[in-house]
């Protein structure tokens, strides 16, 4: 019936078989996102961060170094942890640690936002103690 219904649409439409190629090729062109699984995400050939894609779509980015050491609870339940799902074993010394983390696949994802830091110029007093600064206050 499925099939009936698409050939007569296709013949009483005939933007139908536009729109169907169109989606074809827009799914086609993004691969799918593994579930249930931790990624590198690699920008410029470097790790910047790690990404953990729940089994409910949802995902946790990683970029501060102490996070990885959380265990985290996805809304749907599930439990995660870098360091376990790596596969670190305790007691693992911490030079050893990059070696687990580039067995998880990589995809090249968006690098973290970096502030441009604004020039200053500072002056002194002969005590040390900052006088006067050119640019932003600190």
């Amino acid at each position: 019936m499925n099939l009936f219904r698409r050939m007569l649409l296709a013949a009483i439409d005939p933007s139908y078989s536009a729109n169907q190629a169109e989606l074809k090729r827009l799914r086609g062109s993004a691969a799918p996102i593994a579930r249930n699984q931790w990624f590198r995400l690699v920008q410029g050939g470097v790790t910047t961060s790690f990404e953990h894609v729940c089994k409910c779509a949802h995902s946790v980015k990683i970029v501060s170094p102490m996070d990885m050491f959380k265990t985290y609870r996805c809304n749907c339940g599930e439990s995660f942890s870098l360091f376990k799902d790596a596969g670190i074993p305790r007691g693992a010394a911490p030079e050893q640690f990059g070696e687990y983390f580039m067995k998880l696949p990589a995809r090249v994802g968006a690098g973290t936002q970096q502030r441009n830091q604004t020039p200053q110029i500072g002056t002194w007093n002969a005590d040390g103690e900052t006088v006067e600064w050119c640019g932003a206050p600190q």
